[in-house]
Formats: C-alpha cells, sequence, structure tokens
C-alpha cells in the first residue's frame, strides 16, 4: 500500500486497517490481550459506556435547549405584537368564548390540546389564547365560513 500524502487520507487509511483487524479478532481473544496488558476489561467498558452516555445526555441537552431556544423566540413574537382585544381579563375571556362559540371545532381542539375545559383557562391562558388566535388571523372581523 503506498502511503497517501494528505495527513486525512493516512489517517482515514489507519482507521481502516485498525477497523479491519478489530473487525477479525474474537471476544476470548480481545479478553486475553485486555488480561495480557493488565486492563481490566470490566473498567473499561463501564468508562467507555459512561462516555457514549455522557455524550448522548449532552447531545439531548443540547437540542432540548435549542428547542427552548425556538419556542421563546416564538413566544416573543406573539408577545411583541400588538394585541387587539380588551385590556381587562373578563373582557378578554368574554372575546375567547364568543370566538369559539362562532368556531364550535376549534373551541372541542383547544380543549383537548389544554386537557381542560375553556371555561378553567386562567386569564393568562385565556390571553395567550387570544393572541395565538390573532396571530393566525382568526379573531372577529374575519369570516369563519372563509376559513379551510
Amino acid at each position: 500500500m503506498t502511503s497517501p500524502s494528505d495527513p486525512r487520507e493516512h489517517l482515514a487509511a489507519l482507521m481502516d486497517v485498525c477497523a479491519e483487524n478489530a473487525e477479525s479478532i474474537t471476544d476470548d481473544e480481545l479478553l486475553k490481550e485486555a488480561a495480557t496488558t493488565g486492563a481490566d476489561a470490566r473498567a473499561e467498558s463501564t468508562r467507555i459506556r459512561g462516555l457514549l452516555f455522557g455524550a448522548l445526555v449532552k447531545a439531548k441537552k443540547a437540542q432540548l435547549a435549542d428547542a427552548a431556544r425556538e419556542h421563546q423566540k416564538g413566544d416573543a413574537v406573539l408577545t411583541r405584537r400588538a394585541l387587539r382585544t380588551p385590556a381587562a381579563a373578563p373582557e378578554r375571556r368574554a372575546l375567547l368564548m364568543q370566538e369559539l362559540e362562532r368556531r364550535p371545532q376549534m373551541k372541542d381542539a383547544l380543549a383537548e390540546l389544554q386537557h381542560r375545559d375553556v371555561p378553567s383557562f386562567s386569564d393568562a391562558d385565556v390571553e395567550s389564547v387570544l393572541k395565538q388566535l390573532e396571530a393566525l388571523g382568526l379573531l372577529s372581523g374575519e369570516d369563519p365560513k372563509n376559513e379551510p
């Protein structure tokens, strides 16, 4: 085999040879070799499992952090929107109930998503739902018959 000029190619070739060697050795041969070098196979396997588990946890946490950032961005967009709803909580609740009466299918979907009946929503829940409905263009002044 000729020696590659690019160090990356050289490393890749070396890794291929190591992988081929690792594939051809049996478990018993590997354990005997580890014993002759004084390595503790159980301790080493525990250490490697820990490294792999740590890497998995780190990757999952990174995904979770990314998802949280995206959620915060979306939430910030809704928060910055100028809400054309009443300032007082009772009027907001009345507006939400009016909108849900206009679109009964939306009322069922909303109750299912929130896992509770709409009348039990907190004032913050009502305001959040109204913001989302407005962002979707589903607040008063629009004809529900024209919706898809």
